[in-house]
């Protein structure tokens, strides 16, 4: 087992004990108050990545990544409904690729270049808006809905551009972007003291333009197998579909 894989298992294992505990003080309510902690798993069916020339590019690559998250959840107790604020922290590496750049060479000539990137870092930090409903009054279950923004964080290599006549690709580059969507999900509230999360949370892209990826071949590179992809430029089109599972712990 991986030492960051040991280090989670044993922070999920502390929540849920320290929730166990919480809870056999108080089974009476199921209330959305205060401060509370999360650990969650993540998971995306796409990657949106910042180009090496700032253009947005998704990647046919589905991945899940460990979340922690921090916030405070309000509810008054005559209400049927409450809202929430939070932060959340998420991060993988992406498998390595191959994506073409088109290369003109005066009038109508033109080849396609496969650069490989490396090495690829991929995090996000968003901050979530969240309102919650409750449509029955004994069963402690909660709907919510709202909206995310932040940023994701996007380091790799890039080897193998060979092209002569326009700025080089090759190198490290660390690039971000700003990053929005929407949460839908529901609670399940056992407890004052714990939550079970489940969202489904779709992305927006940053701009209007986006490069989507298509699969070419796989081949074979010094015992590396590598994907290599084409691309094409739409004006307009989906992003990335994740879905969140976790449990809260409220203090």
């Amino acid at each position: 087992m991986k030492p960051t894989t040991r280090i989670t298992s044993l922070l999920i294992s502390l929540l849920f004990s320290y929730a166990t505990t919480r809870a056999q003080e108080n089974t009476d309510t199921y209330l959305l108050n205060g401060f509370f902690l999360r650990g969650a798993y993540t998971s995306f069916n796409k990657a949106m990545l910042l180009n090496w020339d700032e253009r947005e590019v998704m990647i046919d690559q589905g991945k899940k990544m460990i979340s922690f998250g921090a916030g405070y959840a309000y509810k008054p107790d005559d209400w049927w409904g409450g809202l929430s604020v939070s932060t959340n922290f998420a991060a993988t590496k992406l498998d390595h690729f191959g994506l073409n750049k088109n290369v003109s060479y005066g009038g109508s000539s033109s080849t396609d270049i496969y650069l490989k990137y490396n090495d690829i870092n991929y995090s996000l930090l968003m901050f979530d808006f969240d309102g919650y409903i409750f449509p029955f009054d004994r069963i402690p279950v909660a709907l919510t809905v709202g909206f995310m923004l932040g940023s994701s964080f996007q380091s790799y290599t890039i080897t193998g551009d060979t092209d002569p006549f326009v700025p080089n690709a090759n190198g490290p580059k660390s690039l971000n972007m700003f990053r929005y969507g929407f949460v839908l999900g529901c609670k399940i509230i056992p407890t004052k003291f714990i939550s079970f999360d489940f969202e489904y949370r779709p992305m927006e892209a940053y701009s209007q333009t986006i490069s989507f990826s298509g699969y070419l071949y796989t081949k074979e590179i010094d015992g590396v197998l590598w994907d290599y992809f084409s691309t094409r430029t739409v004006t307009e089109g989906p992003s990335e579909s994740m879905f969140l599972m976790g449990m809260s712990v409220h203090f």
